[in-house]
């Protein structure tokens, strides 16, 4: 956990006992939804050079032909 010390002057609140677990929490999420979209776009661009090149594969052999 963090301290209060620590957080963004807009997290702070004049109450010395505020929980941020909600807050937090969506922080996390939202943190984890990244990563996972950065993943998939990854994978996709993965994917699409694999594609590509074996379309240029196919286009080459028939040029050959």
């Amino acid at each position: 956990g963090r301290t209060l010390d620590e957080m963004p002057i807009s997290m702070k609140k004049k109450w010395s006992k505020a929980q941020y677990g909600r807050e937090r929490y969506l922080a996390t999420e939202f943190l984890n939804s990244k990563k996972q979209q950065m993943a998939e776009n990854q994978l996709r661009s993965l994917i699409r050079k694999v594609i590509i090149n074996e379309i240029r594969g196919v286009n080459e052999k028939k040029k050959k032909l």
